[in-house]
């Protein structure tokens, strides 16, 4: 169960993720099998799964895709294509540490990371994100 918490007690890396006042979080401890489960009962059509770095696991089926070394990285998935084997390798990889973020149904024209930063950009109310904190112990929900 997704829990409301003060912007405060947000114990992700907040050098990577900038957050507006207007964000609510709500977080979870979670362990890989539940994350499927709470991903089922979110509401949304598609999801922009955004990496920083290089997965460990691979986040696509596409046995061609070339992800940048030490660079961003996104992949768009629809909420049907979210295979069991592709929500592990999401959880594998925060839990080994790569900075990975999720947009719910996120905007075509809108981009979700500063090169310049090197950082995630929370900017908008319409979009839900998830981000996993260290060891991908608990997982947080920012409307």
């Amino acid at each position: 169960m997704l829990t409301n918490i003060v912007t405060e007690d947000f114990i992700i890396n907040r050098e990577a993720l900038t957050l507006k006042a207007y964000n609510t979080i709500y977080m979870d401890r979670i362990e890989n099998s539940e994350f499927m489960n709470i991903l089922n009962n979110l509401l949304f059509e598609n999801s922009l799964i955004c990496i920083l770095g290089t997965p460990v696991y691979p986040l696509t089926n596409d046995q061609n895709r070339d992800y940048m070394i030490d660079e961003y990285n996104e992949v768009d998935v629809q909420k049907g294509s979210l295979t069991n084997d592709l929500v592990e390798n999401i959880y594998l990889n925060a839990e080994i540490n790569v900075p990975i973020f999720i947009v719910l149904n996120p905007l075509a024209d809108k981009e979700y990371f500063s090169k310049e930063e090197n950082k995630f950009i929370i900017n908008t109310t319409s979009e839900s994100f998830l981000w996993f904190d260290y060891d991908a112990e608990s997982l947080y929900l920012i409307k």
